[in-house]
């Protein structure tokens, strides 16, 4: 397995992500083993991943905003009150 795939799951995992929700994040097949070579679109959601940790980790100091705002509730407007995830 791929370290940026590694550590994208391992993202999923701390933004409280079901196994289910980041194999379908990351477009894996439940039913297969890890590809050992990604396609594009999953290596493009694999850096998406590993962009939007980056950039939550530039935004916030501590790392629980950092993980948990993907999970959390947000009074923006656009986000109505939900997490991302809904």
């Amino acid at each position: 397995m791929s370290t940026g795939l590694s550590e994208a799951l391992h993202i999923l995992v701390q933004w409280q992500c079901t196994p289910n929700q980041a194999l379908a994040i990351l477009k894996l097949d439940p039913d297969q083993p890890f590809p050992e070579v990604l396609s594009e679109e999953q290596c493009e959601r694999v850096t998406f991943v590993l962009n939007i940790h980056s950039d939550l980790g530039t935004i916030f100091d501590d790392p629980e905003d950092v993980y948990g705002y993907m999970s959390g509730p947000h009074d923006d407007p656009y986000y109505e009150g939900k997490s991302p995830w809904n």
